[in-house]
């Protein structure tokens, strides 16, 4: 695996629709994190979101990094019980 660059937060940003978009660098964040981000919209926006992660996830891999698989950025949700 590859050190995650210090990239344009914006190469990894997702856009759900004419909310404030946020960042999922799935170098660093798990999936987990940007399911949990999804579930807070509507159903089409929640769509959207995850089609965009599946990009940026796709990007990752094709870039050579690999994906982070834990739980890093649940605490950023808020909300969420984090089993121990």
């Amino acid at each position: 695996m590859q050190d995650a660059p210090s990239s344009s937060a914006k190469a990894w940003t997702i856009f759900p629709g004419d909310e404030p978009p946020f960042i999922y660098d799935p170098r660093v964040h798990s999936r987990m994190y940007v399911e949990a981000m999804a579930e807070r919209y509507s159903p089409e926006i929640a769509a959207s979101i995850l089609e965009q992660a599946d990009a940026l996830e796709r990007r990752a891999l094709a870039e050579g990094y690999a994906l982070a698989t834990e739980e890093h950025g649940l605490d950023e949700v808020g909300g969420l019980e984090l089993s121990p």
